[in-house]
């Protein structure tokens, strides 16, 4: 009956998250609310801007674009369970947006015994498509690396196959509880590397922490 009680209590937590950070985020300056759109507000910030959507389900989108091009340079998207992690993401986005990141990381690895790296997020989807294109660079640089991509509800079936684990943002709030499964070689993808696709970003700083 406890776990039960427990599940209830966090259904209502997270009902309330919702219209709870849609009135913080309102309430930041030069946030507008885009008329046209329900649940969707916008920043100008001159050669970018940003937009923010919320969706059912507690399903948010961030999205810096191009002002002349309107292409993507930063994009994120999460279900909100926890709200510090989700605050995070929010304020990383209102960081990027109003001190865009141009820093480039060249990957410099030439000895590790790292030999596996696994990539986890909601579903698998868009860690496949970073496990893809991180396994061309590590081909690339021949550094005998193997990157693969599952979603988190398959990590424990695999984590002792990988020396290092990789959590995307949208799953960074469930990182206590692989690092007390698994250790320190569970780790979060930083989410400005993740939204912007900073390939390079991801895994140096994996193989140097």
């Amino acid at each position: 009956m406890k776990k039960e009680g427990g599940m209830k209590m966090n259904e209502f937590y997270e009902d309330l998250m919702c219209p709870v950070v849609y009135r913080w985020v309102k309430n930041h300056e030069g946030v507008k609310i885009c008329h046209n759109k329900c649940c969707t507000l916008w920043i100008d910030n001159g050669d970018i801007y940003g937009v923010i959507e919320f969706h059912d389900e507690n399903i948010v989108e961030l999205t810096v674009k191009d002002t002349k091009s309107h292409e993507n340079i930063f994009y994120l998207h999460f279900q909100m369970h926890d709200m510090n992690s989700s605050l995070q993401q929010f304020n990383t986005f209102f960081h990027y947006l109003t001190t865009p990141s141009s820093e480039h990381h060249d990957m410099n690895v030439h000895q590790t015994d790292i030999k596996k790296i696994l990539l986890s997020c909601s579903g698998g989807l868009t860690t496949s498509y970073f496990a893809y294109s991180i396994q061309e660079m590590m081909n690339h640089r021949d550094l005998g690396i193997q990157v693969d991509a599952v979603g988190y509800s398959d990590i424990d079936n695999v984590a002792n196959e990988y020396d290092i684990i990789l959590l995307a943002p949208q799953i960074a709030y469930m990182l206590p509880e692989y690092r007390e499964k698994y250790g320190n070689k569970v780790m979060t993808i930083e989410t400005v590397d993740f939204a912007t696709s900073d390939f390079e970003g991801i895994i140096q700083k994996a193989l140097n922490s």
